[in-house]
């Protein structure tokens, strides 16, 4: 911010005006008061702004816009406002701002956010690594066949090869599956219908041919 071109420019005048905020006065014996009726834009403060990070003039008053909005805002909110280096502003029970000249202050830094932990990753166990994919995470195929108990595939990763063989595995699920399935089918198979039944039973007519003489 705006603190040290404020307390630099006085160090070596007496008084520097804040626009709409007030004024600056280093007193004969040294001491900084805030007088804030003197608030008219006098342009030394805005000159020095734009001069310090090469902004325009309108550029310039938006930050000295900010340094006002930042006193009043902390001093509303905590009942000061430290400018670097020359005192604490605060404000009086009738209103009025004032400061406690208080030579080389410093801001409060603000505490940094402590790292955020991250998750260990637990390791896949040896057997999961072996069956796991060509190219997929042991991970990802440990998700991929605890999501189907029923059944799954074991790859066996020849690494010193390069070659993946692929082997299926039947579970109990499916043989018991299986076995219910034939039962089905064999019982349909055999199954006959009355219908059926009368055709078989059904004698079959023979045609004889008689030749008359």
């Amino acid at each position: 911010m705006i603190d040290s071109i404020i307390t630099n420019y006085l160090n070596a005048n007496k008084r520097l005006v804040i626009p709409g905020f007030g004024a600056f006065i280093r007193k004969d014996l040294g001491n900084v008061v805030l007088v804030e009726f003197l608030k008219k834009d006098d342009g030394v403060l805005t000159s020095l702004v734009g001069e310090k990070y090469s902004v325009s003039e309108e550029q310039a008053r938006g930050i000295v816009d900010q340094f006002i909005e930042r006193v009043k805002a902390e001093v509303d909110g905590t009942g000061k406002s430290v400018v670097d280096g020359l005192g604490v502003v605060y404000k009086e029970t009738s209103g009025v701002y004032e400061i406690e000249y208080r030579p080389g202050i410093v801001r409060a830094k603000q505490a940094k956010v402590a790292d955020v932990p991250r998750p260990a990753i637990v390791p896949a166990s040896p057997a999961i690594q072996a069956s796991a994919k060509p190219g997929e995470s042991a991970v990802h195929h440990q998700h991929r066949s605890q999501s189907n108990p029923a059944h799954h595939q074991s790859d066996t990763v020849d690494i010193a090869a390069g070659k993946s063989e692929r082997r299926a595995v039947t579970t109990p699920a499916m043989t018991d599956a299986g076995t219910k399935t034939g039962a089905i089918t064999g019982a349909i198979s055999g199954a006959t219908t009355p219908q059926h039944d009368a055709a078989q039973a059904k004698p079959r007519s023979h045609n004889t041919l008689v030749t008359c003489h």
